[in-house]
């Protein structure tokens, strides 16, 4: 015997009949079809509809209860229905399905991911497209619909009370609408891409170089450069992409550029406890719900209408599978920014960003803020800028004042954040060797607080210090830096430049114990020109010399 749960219906405050209904092929000939009425009637243009299935029994007339706590846009009634049945694992391709949108989609792809869950997706007229998923037992688990140029997706789960909650979600709270193409400033006109080779074998005259930013991380973030052939629900409607390799405006990629690249991303998530890596087997190995791909290629076509402006796409929160729609360990996000190094490497950065559930960071003139001086947020679209940064919306006119670090370090992406690897006080300073005097030093600042104590024990005379990033690139920044020098709680001297690297010179007076403090520096005012310590986080390298002690 079937049980009984309770559904959540979202339709701008309206409630809906909810059910689901296999309208042919051999499934639907076994039940009478089941509807459900709402108490309250449809309104003109509502994107609610039916979920009818014959695999239901009839359920009871439904109430209506109205979730006054949440926002707007997911203002939920509550109407009792029969729990989605254990009857779906044989869903077939070209059976219909009345869906939560009010019109018909046909099941044009059945797959079944590596850890048993099934998806089946499909398409509805004129413009629309859902997927479905179930768990390994065949009970439906999850689904979206949308339709092109509607505001709202109805997204549909199963919770772990057992309650079918069906929402109205912002398209932009689901899915990236699609970050723009970098602009070619003051350049020939884009070069011609060579032809697309074809899929199934590395087609790229290099061997894609091993990278792995953090081997002891649980969470993997796998940059994906050399094609792919993807079959995926969520993309295309399960149809085949035969994605080619990532070129660099029309070139094939090199070794040289994939490293940078990697290193830039790996910058931008230096204060996240995941691994940016090329190895498709750490990607494997990686636990379900703390890793994602992201596929770099200029194959964007299976896009439709938006392919010639996009330059990558996202679900929100498919990192941790926040959305039932994410019931897969497979799902990629896209880099389509093929113009330089430094604009793909921040295309893949926002895109990821989305998968932790970043949405953008925009003004009242555009969705994606472009940025001021020589900086911009990642989650805007800061093209060809030098300093790119987390945000929290500290900028003039920012539209959106996620914690981005909070976000991507918080317990739903369940990774947390790095651990600090240099104390932040004298006591627990990490003590320097000093019989050659010299120094040389990796550190990371993770928080905008961030304090990294070095000792050392010199004599009187000259110091030279300088910092610079760990990384080889010099573009694209996350951090910036501040360096002091102690004398016990004195201190003696302070480098802060404009830029993002310092040096320091000092005489020192006497014989005795310093510490040397590296911390995170802020640059002229972060509403107009410049940033504060926020985002000015990543690693660092400290070298210098000094008058060895005597003894």
């Amino acid at each position: 015997m079937k049980t009984h749960l309770t559904l959540i219906v979202a339709c701008l405050g309206l409630a809906s009949a909810v059910g689901f209904r296999i309208g042919s092929g051999p499934m639907a000939s076994s039940a009478a079809v089941t509807t459900v009425n709402a108490a309250t009637p449809h309104s003109p243009g509502c994107a609610c509809g039916g979920l009818h299935s014959s695999h239901f029994p009839r359920g009871a007339a439904a109430t209506q209860q109205v979730a006054t706590s949440l926002a707007p846009s997911k203002v939920q009634t509550q109407v009792p229905m029969p729990r989605f049945g254990d009857d779906f694992s044989d869903v077939a391709v070209g059976e219909e399905i009345d869906l939560p949108s009010g019109v018909v989609g046909t099941v044009e792809a059945v797959l079944v991911d590596e850890d048993g869950i099934t998806r089946f997706s499909g398409s509805t007229l004129p413009d629309g497209r859902f997927v479905v998923a179930l768990n390994a037992e065949g009970s439906v688990t999850g689904g979206f619909v949308e339709v092109d140029g509607a505001e709202m997706v109805t997204n549909f789960t199963l919770s772990d009370s057992n309650t079918t909650i069906v929402t109205q979600v912002a398209q932009g709270d689901f899915r990236c609408s699609g970050i723009p193409l970098a602009p070619r400033i003051g350049q020939l006109a884009r070069k011609i891409a060579p032809p697309e080779p074809k899929p199934g074998v590395n087609p790229l005259s290099v061997v894609v170089p091993t990278f792995d930013s953090v081997p002891s991380a649980a969470g993997v973030i796998f940059l994906d450069f050399d094609g792919q052939v993807v079959r995926d629900p969520s993309w295309y409607g399960g149809k085949t992409i035969e994605a080619a390799p990532a070129t660099i405006d029309g070139d094939e990629i090199t070794e040289a550029q994939i490293l940078r690249i990697c290193q830039a991303v790996a910058e931008d998530f230096s204060p996240v406890n995941v691994s940016v890596t090329t190895s498709a087997t750490r990607y494997a190995r990686a636990p379900i719900g703390k890793r994602i791909r992201c596929i770099v290629t200029p194959t964007k076509e299976w896009l439709g209408k938006s392919a010639a402006t996009t330059g990558g796409v996202a679900y929100m929160g498919s990192f941790a599978r926040l959305y039932p729609t994410y019931q897969s360990s497979t799902i990629p996000v896209w880099c389509f920014d093929q113009l330089s190094e430094i604009n793909m490497a921040m295309t893949i950065s926002h895109e990821v960003g989305h998968a932790f559930n970043l949405k953008h960071d925009g003004d009242a003139k555009s969705a994606y803020y472009a940025g001021h001086g020589n900086w911009g947020p990642l989650m805007g679209a800061p093209f060809n800028m030098t300093i790119t940064q987390w945000s929290k919306g500290e900028y003039a006119g920012a539209n959106n004042k996620q914690d981005d670090i909070a976000i991507l370090t918080g317990t739903a992406n369940k990774v947390g954040r790095r651990a600090d690897d240099v104390g932040s006080t004298p006591a627990t300073a990490r003590k320097l060797a000093t019989s050659t005097g010299t120094l040389s030093q990796t550190g990371l600042l993770s928080l905008a607080g961030d304090l990294d104590y070095f000792e050392i024990k010199a004599n009187a005379g000259t110091l030279n210090l300088a910092a610079t990033s760990i990384w080889t690139t010099n573009w694209q920044q996350n951090t910036d830096f501040t360096i002091a020098l102690y004398d016990g709680p004195t201190v003696l001297a302070v480098a802060s430049p404009s830029s993002t690297s310092a040096t320091l010179r000092f005489s020192l007076p006497k014989a005795g114990t310093y510490h040397i403090v590296m911390q995170p520096s802020s640059y002229g005012d972060p509403k107009t020109t410049g940033y504060s310590t926020y985002g000015a986080l990543g690693h660092y390298r400290l070298t210098g010399t000094f008058p060895k002690p005597l003894n």
